[in-house]
């Protein structure tokens, strides 16, 4: 019995950090993504597919609203990535959008962005088609980190009216309330067992 019980309580702990390391943050940084290197006089960059990353990319400009460029290829006369060789351009200041391709909720954690001149960008928060939250920051003309906290939601949108850049997009998961549920029962189990060992 001894036995069962330490399992049982291992399993569920396990089971629901396991969620919770699922969860964690990652990047999304796009270096993983082949562009062709420029003709000698010209630039050259490639959209960003659909299903990349786990979401679906898309904006004013449809399919060719995220384009990737790498460095030193004439873009922005030649403004290198803050991290790795690709970046994002957004195609003639179309407004972005990203949206998790099951549906599924995520956070934005943050993102590095810049623009051409200092101005306010809105970045706004979709669930089930619904508007939840909107966040403003005031993006320069050097690379910075926005910190968002935009959590529980499947679809956010950039919405600038101007050329923007941006690179290291920072998304994690939801945790699911099963996974609370699992944790849960494993600290119960754990508080139970203690105190029957306290009484006998």
């Amino acid at each position: 019995m001894k036995i069962f019980k330490a399992f049982t309580v291992s399993t569920l702990l396990l089971l629901g950090s396991s969620a919770f390391s699922a969860a964690s943050a990652r990047v999304i940084d796009f270096d993983d993504i082949y562009v062709p290197p420029p003709p000698r006089s010209g630039r050259n960059a490639v959209q960003l597919a659909n299903g990349y990353g786990g979401f679906n990319w898309s904006g004013t400009r449809g399919p060719q609203s995220w384009l990737i460029a790498q460095n030193g290829d004439g873009w922005w006369r030649n403004i290198p990535a803050p991290s790795g060789q690709n970046l994002v351009w957004s195609n003639g200041g179309s407004d972005l959008s990203m949206s998790d391709m099951h549906g599924e909720q995520f956070t934005l954690d943050s993102f590095l962005g810049r623009a051409y001149l200092n101005r306010p960008i809105t970045l706004r928060g979709f669930l089930d088609g619904q508007e939840i939250m909107t966040r403003t920051v005031n993006i320069t003309t050097q690379f910075q980190k926005f910190d968002l906290n935009m959590k529980g939601v499947d679809k956010v949108t950039w919405s600038s009216g101007f050329n923007i850049l941006l690179d290291d997009i920072t998304v994690s998961a939801v945790p699911e309330p099963q996974t609370y549920a699992m944790m849960l029962a494993g600290l119960g189990l754990l508080g139970f067992m203690a105190r029957r060992r306290r009484q006998a």
